[in-house]
């Protein structure tokens, strides 16, 4: 039996077979805060990378049954927005390397651009 039964990937990998709506989360406590990006990298061995960035951007507004007012970048909805270095449509990685988010944009905000 492989490791992966051991881990939350499985249940991932049931729930996705099974057509839950699968979000993302910030609830880490402690010292795992610093491993929230990885989270994203689990997905990816389950979903596509679209799949998972949408998990995190529009699927969790329909959980919260706000999609009216969050979850994609559209006139009148409010936004958080990151611009990184890369590609994470083809390495989900990119979001644990604190150099790549060039931009990062809260609440009309701006707290980093490297642009």
């Amino acid at each position: 039996m492989s490791t992966w039964e051991y881990t939350p990937g499985r249940g991932l990998a049931h729930a996705y077979r099974a057509g839950c709506k699968i979000g993302s989360g910030s609830d880490l406590l402690g010292d795992m805060q610093a491993h929230r990006a990885t989270e994203l990298e689990l997905k990816g061995q389950v979903m596509t990378p679209m799949e998972v960035l949408l998990c995190a951007t529009r699927v969790n507004a329909e959980i919260f049954r706000m999609e009216k007012d969050i979850g994609s970048v559209e006139p009148g909805k409010l936004a958080d927005l990151i611009a990184v270095k890369g590609n994470p449509l083809k390495d989900l990685r990119v979001f644990q390397n604190a150099d790549a988010l060039h931009l990062i944009m809260k609440g009309g905000q701006l707290y980093k651009r490297a642009l």
